[in-house]
């Protein structure tokens, strides 16, 4: 697989539009490396990092995203509307999520310090390693082969396999993986769009907002009062809440004392004054 980039220094090539944390740019003849904020552009030939506990997600201008987990280091080497699309990772964590290529010639494909991954529309990851590469491909085709010319051998890797390519082989055989542990590779390698969205508030968690709020009951919600079940204690939730009418205890008449009988009477006290 050859796959040489034209690059065009300084073109417009996406922005940033996810941010957790710290990610920097080290923009071409620049010496030192600056902090990248939300919806700062990206251009090519940007070489851009994440710090620890950092994520950045990268909107490009074909239509494609880019989610760098921490301690992730990348170059973008050239990002076209409707042409070629390059890029290198040196080390770290990426998955790439491609718009559909339906243009002849078009082209996106990630390099590595071992692997070259070609795509045509799909849903991919990389773990690049010192000395190895993982590919492990989502939804799509991903055609994997070592970055040494020399080195004979190439993948198709379909959605749901993984391969790996080291300095010296070829990719490995294409293994299946299941739902479960394609899962697992992107929640434990932080690769969740979803959970990047959180993270950077975007989107917030209303199911923990839930369990994190007290319940409050009202005098005037019966609905809310939680009725505790089993013998002798459902005719006392229904009193309580159900609207059952309970009678009131009728109160004897009690005949005062005749005058004259040895017991002085005090005038009872003014009655409250009722408006």
């Amino acid at each position: 697989m050859c796959l040489a980039p034209a690059i065009v220094f300084g073109a417009n090539a996406g922005k940033v539009d996810i941010l957790v944390g710290t990610a920097q740019v080290l923009r071409g003849s620049e010496l030192r490396w600056s902090n990248l904020k939300l919806a700062a552009p990206v251009m090519s030939g940007d070489v851009i990092r994440t710090l620890k506990d950092s994520k950045v997600r990268l909107s490009l201008v074909d239509g494609s995203f880019l989610l760098l987990t921490e301690k992730t280091k990348m170059k973008v080497d050239a990002v076209k509307p409707k042409g070629r699309s390059f890029f290198r990772v040196f080390t770290g964590k990426l998955r790439a999520i491609v718009k559909k290529i339906i243009n002849k010639g078009s082209t996106f494909a990630v390099r590595t310090p071992t692997a070259v991954a070609g795509v045509k529309g799909t849903d991919f990851i990389l773990l690049v390693k010192k000395g190895s590469t993982e590919v492990i491909t989502i939804e799509g085709i991903v055609e994997v082969s070592n970055v040494l010319k020399n080195i004979v051998g190439e993948v198709s890797l379909r959605e749901n396999y993984y391969t790996m390519v080291t300095r010296t082989e070829p990719p490995t055989e294409p293994a299946l993986l299941t739902s479960d542990e394609i899962e697992d590779i992107i929640n434990t390698n932080g690769l969740s769009e979803e959970a990047m969205r959180k993270e950077a508030g975007e989107i917030k968690d209303d199911d923990a907002k839930e369990k994190e709020e007290p319940q409050i009951f009202r005098d005037d919600d019966e609905s809310n009062i939680e009725q505790p079940s089993g013998t002798g204690f459902d005719t006392l939730g229904a009193e309580i809440g159900a609207g059952v009418d309970v009678e009131e205890p009728e109160i004897e008449d009690i005949e005062p004392p005749a005058h004259g009988q040895g017991i002085t009477i005090q005038d009872p006290p003014p009655p409250p004054d009722y408006e």
